[in-house]
């Protein structure tokens, strides 16, 4: 899911999935991909889902496990809560 982006023009686009911006622009999701990182210069953020929520909550259940998040602080988007 593409979850910010720095050009203005292509906020009609976070929150969504790539097959759904690829539908929405009339191309292969992988060819709206390129299109998007071209016209956002690199800069875009997208979350990515490996595992199904069976095996999330498989894993939280180990108390070996815990839990970290990168901080998106280059783009104000984190809370005052980012880590260092």
């Amino acid at each position: 899911m593409l979850s910010s982006v720095l050009d203005p023009a292509l906020r009609k686009y976070e929150g969504k999935t790539l097959t759904e911006i690829g539908r929405e622009m009339g191309e292969d999701p992988r060819d709206a991909v390129m299109d998007l990182v071209i016209a956002d210069q690199g800069q875009s953020s997208v979350i990515t889902a490996i595992m199904s929520e069976a095996d999330v909550r498989a894993a939280l259940a180990d108390p070996l496990v815990s839990i970290c998040t990168d901080s998106d602080a280059q783009h104000g988007l984190s809370s005052d809560r980012a880590s260092p």
